[in-house]
């Protein structure tokens, strides 16, 4: 058999020139579109404005919204920072950290929730001299985790291991807290494993310092007081003893002579009236003197007895303030050594870590995607219509 002298048509060029050749409009179209054209009157066809129609609405009402919630953030916080600045003069306080939650125990929340402490007013320090430090340091901080009570027990931990103590514990399903107390020279490695093991932007701390020597220094005035009057009141019984034995021995010597004179004077024999007249006259001499000698040995012991419980009470008492005065310091000084300590641990959810990481109001990025994502679906809608 031959081969044919020429191939067949290809199978998709036939259908091809077929569908071109089957083309045509309705048979009535041109009939009935004259026939809706002449029903309708010209004026009340609405003319459309297509520029218009195009603007993207939608996306322009979204990026507006956001704008305006911008603006006002930036208001807000602006105006918080001035009142901040004006109510809270710079008094040896410092604030670390970060993240935006409130601390307890009267600590102020702006509009952006940023940590704001009252400031402590200033204390006279007396002479710039004395430049002694006696720092009392207190520290709080805020935590938000999703694990309460496993980062509670934590912490508890912690602070054990820092030869610290707890002072009370509470943990729920959305809020805890550790109160504690550790060694001053124990804060900065603390701090330094409580940051080790938080995210920064979920940690918040507040560490204040204030010098307590004010207070040191009435203590020590006070203490200088009760020292002087303590050592006069010693030296002025010791005195008292001193002048109670000078005196004392002054009187018995007086009396004792008395006594001896009158011994002899009543031992003595004689016949002789001038001289029985001279005896009698002497006695009658000494015996007032004897008597008044005794009655002065007795007040003096008397008064010297008196005097020493009087002394003796005072001293005590001095004695007892000197010792709570001492007491005193060594609390202060044991207060100064010590940290107090309280951290609060709250909950928190994924749309609140995602306001903490995104930059600005979390409103302003949605409102951001719903503003692209209708302008791509505007632009889209576009290209499918009509011209």
């Amino acid at each position: 058999m031959s081969k044919p002298n020429h191939m067949p048509r290809n199978i998709h060029n036939i259908l091809t020139d077929w569908g071109r050749g089957k083309r045509r409009s309705p048979a009535r179209n041109e009939i009935l579109k004259a026939e809706i054209l002449t029903r309708v009157p010209a004026g009340n066809i609405p003319t459309v404005n297509h520029s218009l129609r195009r603007l993207p609405w939608l996306s322009f009402a979204f990026t507006s919204l956001a704008a305006i919630i911008l603006v006002v953030n930036a208001v807000s916080v602006n105006y918080s920072s001035r009142t901040m600045m004006v109510s809270a003069p710079t008094a040896g306080v410092r604030e670390e950290g970060s993240g935006s939650f409130a601390m307890p125990n009267s600590i102020v929340q702006d509009s952006r929730n940023s940590l704001i402490r009252p400031w402590p007013s200033p204390s006279p320090g007396g002479s710039i001299t004395d430049t002694r430090e006696f720092l009392k340091k207190d520290y709080n901080a805020q935590v938000r985790t999703r694990k309460i009570d496993e980062l509670a027990g934590r912490i508890q931990t912690m602070v054990r291991g820092y030869d610290g103590r707890i002072d009370g514990y509470s943990a729920s399903e959305k809020y805890g807290y550790v109160s504690f107390a550790i060694p001053a020279s124990k804060l900065e490695a603390f701090r330094a494993e409580i940051k080790s093991i938080i995210r920064a932007k979920f940690y918040t701390e507040y560490v204040s310092s204030q010098n307590l020597l004010p207070q040191k220094q009435s203590i020590e005035q006070e203490q200088s007081q009760i020292e002087k009057t303590l050592g006069q009141l010693r030296a002025d019984r010791d005195k008292l003893m001193i002048d109670h034995k000078k005196t004392l021995s002054s009187l018995q010597s007086q009396l004792n002579a008395a006594n001896k004179e009158l011994a002899a004077l009543r031992a003595e024999v004689t016949d002789d009236p001038e001289r029985r007249a001279q005896i009698d006259a002497r006695i009658a001499q000494l015996q007032p003197q004897k008597i008044t000698l005794e009655s002065r040995v007795y007040n003096e012991n008397k008064n010297y007895e008196a005097n020493l419980v009087s002394f003796d009470s005072q001293i005590a008492s001095a004695e007892s303030n000197l010792e709570a005065v001492e007491k005193q310091d060594q609390n202060l000084l044991d207060n100064v050594a010590t940290v107090q300590g309280y951290i609060t641990l709250n909950w928190i959810s994924l749309w609140e870590i995602m306001d903490l990481y995104l930059p600005g109001p979390l409103l302003t990025w949605i409102l951001g995607a719903l503003a692209l994502t209708a302008y791509l679906w505007h632009r889209h809608r576009s290209h499918l219509l009509i011209p």
